[in-house]
């Protein structure tokens, strides 16, 4: 080996224990503390009528993190108010209202976990934090002393939306401990996920990327016609089998591991872009170097662009993190 190899190599194995140390830490720091995000449930409603509503999720466990249904004694009944103010809508405790919600028997045996909105205040249901995942949706009117209730509604996803349209809600009428009850059934799933936008922003990543592993090619004397046809074809593949594992990851997880996964990937990506062009740019271009000068090429150019796209998405976020808004 000579020493323009040795060094070549060890820079690609230093670059690669620092990806890789960085990953574990992010990984350790998010298991260590309950402190990251939770499955949510977001309930749009529509048409909502002018009569005061309350809603509530009834959920299939009677705990989930620091919610619970009420068991009779003084200290399992929860104030919303007073405890948990990181809801953006918190619920007023109310004590008619609580007891209405306390008093509705589940024929499922769906539990009340003692939170709830006013949807005269907000059209719809934010559980943000630690969201169940069989639920039902059970609304109370005060004035008619009625319930509505869903059917059992499961998440689809880490981050579920629904819609409910009041206009459409069939009116089946039962009775639950004298009061009258309506069932719901125009629940839809809807998808609020900025796909268009991605796209946009897909294809700028893309053309950046390109254009900071085409000059860094340029520095390492790649200036081939097909070895900068190979470094493009190449990016374009990745590039996107990147930003799908992304959008999929967050799809169904949270994004406090992001940049975790995020760092993983790019490992991912540089490891098979250096095998990539240590196997078909001698091939193709007529080149003679060495694998590890190509794994040397791939290594500054992925940490180029990864930099480099740093600083972009910091001066414009919405173009390069809108898979994670």
């Amino acid at each position: 080996m000579t020493r323009k190899t040795g060094i070549l190599t060890h820079v690609v194995l230093f670059g690669c224990l620092i990806i890789m140390v960085c990953s574990m830490l992010f990984f350790s720091l998010t298991v260590k503390a309950d402190t990251g995000p939770h499955p949510s449930v977001i309930v749009y409603f529509e048409n909502l009528s002018e009569n005061i509503c309350y809603a509530t999720l009834l959920s299939e466990e009677s705990s989930i993190g620091p919610f619970h249904s009420y068991r009779g004694t003084e200290d399992s009944r929860l104030s919303f108010v007073d405890d948990y103010e990181w809801y953006e809508t918190p619920a007023d405790f109310e004590i008619d209202i609580w007891q209405a919600f306390i008093d509705y028997q589940d024929t499922d045996g769906f539990h009340f976990l003692q939170y709830w909105i006013n949807l005269k205040k907000s059209e719809r249901i934010e559980w943000k934090y630690w969201a169940p995942n069989r639920f039902k949706i059970l609304l109370y009117y005060p004035e008619s002393n009625n319930y509505v209730v869903s059917g059992i509604i499961e998440r689809y996803a880490y981050d579920s939306y629904f819609t409910v349209n009041m206009a459409e809600t069939e009116l089946t009428l039962s009775s639950n401990k004298g009061h009258s009850v309506t069932y719901l059934s125009s629940i839809e799933k809807t998808y609020p996920y900025p796909w268009g936008k991605e796209m946009i922003s897909l294809f700028a990543r893309i053309c950046i990327t390109i254009v900071l592993e085409a000059a860094v090619a340029l520095i390492f004397r790649l200036y081939q016609k097909r070895t900068l046809l190979i470094v493009v074809l190449a990016n374009i593949v990745t590039q996107v089998l990147l930003n799908v594992a992304l959008n999929v990851y967050v799809f169904w997880s949270n994004t406090y591991k992001f940049i975790a996964f995020y760092l993983l990937i790019e490992v991912g990506v540089f490891l098979a872009e250096a095998i990539l062009y240590s196997l078909s740019i001698n091939k193709y271009a007529g080149l003679s170097h060495t694998t590890w000068f190509y794994f040397a090429y791939a290594f500054v150019a992925n940490a180029t662009s990864f930099l480099i796209g740093l600083v972009f998405a910091y001066v414009f976020p919405g173009a390069f993190w809108s898979v994670v808004e």
